[in-house]
């Protein structure tokens, strides 16, 4: 399974569906669609349900990403165990939706 970022925008709403692991390559992109697609009126749910593991790098974009938009603006959904339970180590755990 290679890594990647796919990106669906629906009036208001980026799904964003990580595939592989949310490495530094893959942060870098994710920073990115963040910086140009998040203008205060889109919503980010990131799908981690192909995520195999999540990087120093990757943790620090979701956490830089839940300051500025904090519960309003990001949502998890799908993360396997071991993911879940990464977030919830760092303090991301609220963000995850079933």
């Amino acid at each position: 399974m290679s890594d990647s970022v796919h990106i669906l925008e629906d009036q208001n709403v980026l799904t964003i569906k990580l595939v592989g692991s949310l490495n530094e390559t893959q942060s870098l992109t994710l920073e990115d669609v963040f910086a140009n697609k998040m203008d205060g009126k889109h919503k980010a749910v990131i799908d981690f349900e192909k995520v195999s593991d999540i990087s120093p790098e990757g943790v620090r974009v979701l956490l830089n990403a839940f300051i500025k938009w904090g519960e309003t603006g990001l949502v998890f959904k799908n993360p396997n165990n071991d993911v879940k339970q990464f977030l919830h180590t760092v303090g991301l755990a609220n963000l995850v939706s079933d």
